[in-house]
């Protein structure tokens, strides 16, 4: 049901998956861990995944539509390890992956406001090749790791044009003639193909017994490799710095903050999205407290008052504002 909250009234609406449709899964893997020679060690691994999609979807226009699926996908990966001392590691990795078409890809059947949508029952599943880098190091007053991915995309599913009954418009009169208003026909296809990186980095570092300095930093580029332009919903450099302070064994202080730079490498998608403001979604600093009492037999309480300043900030891509000062309490009991 559609709500209209100025007024209060609403509207039945349809939902977005047909009544009575039904999505399995079965999946079987293998994974064994090899000492390879010395410092050197790998991980390797095979999946075997199995789906089945059905449903029934109907439209005035159309009548109704029988939909059954039953995508597969074979994937594998392999990882190694290598200690390069005592304290640093360096892992590489190369690994398959997958997303099969959900009861929303292989079932949406109507308008959509650019077009008229028909099933395609013959969706395979979106396929990526996923490449990693990372060092890793940990010391008694040090830790840290920087890494570096790519991931590139194939297969995915997009919305292209389609048929119905052999024609590339909605023939709502059935008189084999193209009239005014009759909507072109569009399925969702396997014709899409991406590119996604990043770069992630994070820390912490011992200065004394009772201060603690952390942080950590991430950055992801993501290019449509049809059109050469951005990809929807990237999101911008962002990251968390702060220190904590240990009075007793028992009792922490943390200071923190939490940043994002301003996203406007925009998705044409991001562009004509309501969420996103004009120009990109702006960046933005938050500055938090948390503390905690440990009661040792008697569990810890924590409490944090975020963003202290009052910032009027968003997630790139969400359709909601964060929350303003905030005060969290919790309470813990291990027993």
């Amino acid at each position: 049901m559609d709500v209209d909250i100025t007024c209060g009234t609403g509207t039945n609406k349809e939902g977005t998956f047909a009544d009575g449709s039904t999505y399995q899964s079965m999946a079987a893997f293998v994974q064994d861990e090899i000492k390879v020679s010395g410092p050197l060690s790998a991980n390797l691994g095979l999946r075997y995944s199995w789906f089945d999609a059905r449903a029934t979807v109907d439209d005035p226009a159309t009548g109704t539509v029988t939909v059954h699926s039953q995508p597969t996908a074979l994937t594998g990966c392999a990882r190694a390890l290598y200690e390069l001392t005592e304290n640093f590691v360096v892992a590489l990795g190369v690994g398959q992956g997958f997303r099969a078409p959900n009861i929303d890809d292989l079932t949406i059947l109507g308008s959509f406001g650019s077009g008229f949508e028909v099933p395609n029952t013959n969706l395979a599943p979106e396929q990526s090749l996923n490449y990693e880098i990372g060092l890793k190091g940990q010391h008694r007053k040090f830790y840290g790791s920087l890494s570096y991915f790519l991931s590139n995309y194939e297969d995915m599913i997009e919305r292209d044009g389609g048929t119905f009954l052999g024609l590339e418009y909605l023939d709502n009169n059935d008189n084999g003639i193209r009239d005014e208003g009759e909507e072109d026909v569009f399925q969702r296809k396997n014709i899409g193909r991406a590119r996604i990186q990043g770069l992630e980095a994070e820390g912490q570092i011992l200065v004394s017994q009772a201060w603690t300095v952390f942080g950590n930093i991430a950055w992801i580029k993501g290019d449509n490799l049809i059109d050469g332009k951005p990809l929807r919903r990237i999101p911008p450099i962002k990251g968390k710095l702060g220190c904590e302070w240990k009075l007793k064994r028992n009792l922490w202080i943390e200071y923190y903050n939490m940043f994002a730079t301003k996203q406007d490498r925009l998705a044409p998608g991001d562009i004509d999205d309501p969420r996103i403001p004009v120009g990109g979604t702006p960046g933005f600093v938050t500055f938090n407290l948390r503390g905690g009492i440990d009661f040792i037999n008697w569990g810890n309480v924590t409490m944090a008052l975020e963003n202290i300043t009052n910032e009027a900030y968003r997630l790139h891509g969400s359709g909601i504002d964060s929350p303003g000062v905030n005060l969290v309490m919790g309470y813990e009991l291990s027993l």
